[in-house]
Parts: structure tokens; sequence; C-alpha cells
């Protein structure tokens, strides 16, 4: 593996919640383990029948209630969604994320998304019917957990960076062929710039492929400029191309 500068520290841009979900959404704080052994604590949004579920990844030093105002989305257009805590962030097992020191332990909570996987199946949700958004760090995760397990549908990287805390694309990104969407703002440069390569690097290959510009904001703050209403849409028929709204150039 090729050396890389460590990206600096990220602290994910928190949305504000609202007091309760819009739409009255019926959701619930679930419990499940790892595989590893961790116990993990994620809002639940069951989907309608047929629809896709989402398992939604925040990032760094945040936690599933930065999803909150678009799990209400989620919920009014019939998609459901699991929204997690990741090992040592919210109400999930520590030790604290302040405590990881090397890419390995970063690397580790793609289990807890494996973990996200094996309790939507015990609800009977099959694998082809989950996607995974992921913000920040929380996208180079998505990437590797749905690389690893070839029945995840589709996959949305808000905010992606070349190397968050050891955690890469590469080499997943260059041979990843299922549905993706990627997204980033021009007030974000680390991440835009990315993008904007990843965008050369992928863009003339044969593959269900999104670009989208999301004007400002990082990871999931970036729902606030408009990318909601298109990642909805997007997560309905991933496989489907559309016109991205703005180019990278």
């Amino acid at each position: 593996m090729t050396s890389r500068t460590p990206a600096p520290l990220v602290l994910a841009v928190l949305l504000a919640a609202p007091a309760a979900f819009a739409a009255d959404a019926p959701t619930r704080e679930v419990r499940f383990r790892s595989p590893d052994g961790f116990k993990l604590t994620a809002t639940y949004l069951p989907a309608a029948k047929g629809k896709t579920t989402v398992i939604l990844l925040h990032g760094l030093g945040a936690g599933r209630h930065e999803w909150d105002r678009f799990i209400a989305v989620l919920a009014d257009n019939g998609l459901g969604a699991l929204a997690l805590d990741f090992r040592g962030h919210g109400e999930s097992d520590p030790p604290p994320f302040t405590t990881f020191r090397s890419p390995e332990a970063w690397g580790k909570l793609r289990k807890d998304v494996d973990g996200a996987v094996d309790f939507l199946e015990d609800e009977g949700v099959p694998v082809s019917r989950m996607s995974i958004v992921g913000a920040s760090i929380g996208a180079n995760l998505a990437l590797k957990a749905a690389a690893g397990n070839r029945r995840i549908a589709a996959v949305a990287l808000l905010s992606p960076g070349k190397d968050y805390q050891g955690v890469t694309l590469e080499p997943e990104i260059g041979s990843f062929k299922r549905p993706l969407l990627l997204a980033a703002s021009r007030t974000d440069p680390y991440s835009f710039d990315t993008v904007q390569e990843l965008k050369g690097k992928l863009g003339g290959k044969s593959r269900p492929l999104r670009f989208l510009d999301a004007g400002s904001g990082h990871g999931v703050e970036m729902l606030d400029s408009g990318l909601a209403e298109e990642l909805v849409s997007w997560l309905h028929r991933p496989d489907q191309p559309r016109k991205a709204r703005a180019s990278f150039r």
C-alpha cells in the first residue's frame, strides 16, 4: 500500500434536528451487535412494502441524530432507514472515538455496518433492497462495507475524501460496478477535489454513476442545500442514468 499523508481530523457538521420527526415517522430505537461484539444503537424506520431501506452512516464525532431530518424525508417517500451510532459514538459501546489511534481502529467501524445489515435481515429486509448513504468518513466506510457485500443495491457518498483517518476509497472505488452517487460542495475543497478527481477517473466507464455538486456544506449539512430531494429520487431508482444539476469543473 502506498503511503499517504493522513487527512486532518474532520468533525461532521450537524444538522439541527427537530424535536420530533415530520409526518410522525414511525421510528424506533433499536440495539444490536456488530460481528465482533460491540453493542450498537440505531434509529429504525421500516420501509413501505417493496421499498428500499437506507443504512445511514454519520461523520466523525457525530451520531445517528444528524440524519433525523432526512429520515423524515425518507418516511414521506415510503423509504426505510437505519441510522447507526458507530462504536465510540452516540449511545453505542465505548471506548470513545477520541481514543482511536490508528487506521485499523477506524477501519473496524465497517463491521458495525455488517451488524446493521444483519439486523435488517432479521427484520425481514432482503439485502437486495438495502442501500447505504454515508457522510464524510461514513462515506468512505459505506464504500468499504458495500464492496464487501455484493448484494447491497447502491451506495451514495456525501463528501467522501481520499483519506479520512486512514480509511481510504482505494482500491474499492475503481472496481465498484453497482449504482454509485458521489456528492460534494465547493465550500469543502478537500472532498470537492476528491470527487472531481474521481469524476475524471470513473466518468468514462460503463457503470450506473452519478456526480452532484451540492452547492455548500460538508456531509449531512449538504442536504440543506437542496440535495435531499435529488438523493431521494436517486434512491428510488439508482440504476437509472440522470443528468446532474451541476457539473464538476
